[in-house]
């Protein structure tokens, strides 16, 4: 990663490569290394971790949201046949 980006920006990064799947092992330590320099990387991380799942939930509950609304309406729609 590049030096020069601030932590919240390389943790959004690493938030993002570790959502995708499986590290390699080139990148797992350099994560390793990462989170090895300081803590504020190791608290940006968790903190970029946290907002990503709350996006998670939110589809989610987008997600179901639109689906009761979907059957709602189409009952609404069989009742009125």
């Amino acid at each position: 990663m590049a030096e020069l980006l601030d932590p919240s920006h390389q943790a959004r990064l690493w938030v993002v490569r570790l959502d995708r799947g499986a590290l390699s092992e080139t990148e797992r330590k350099q994560l390793r290394q990462w989170l090895c320099e300081n803590a504020e990387n190791r608290i940006a991380l968790r903190r970029a971790r946290a907002i990503w799942q709350s996006f998670d939930n939110l589809a989610a509950e987008i997600s179901e949201g639109r689906e009761i609304v979907c059957a709602e309406l189409e009952a609404l729609i069989n009742a009125e046949i």
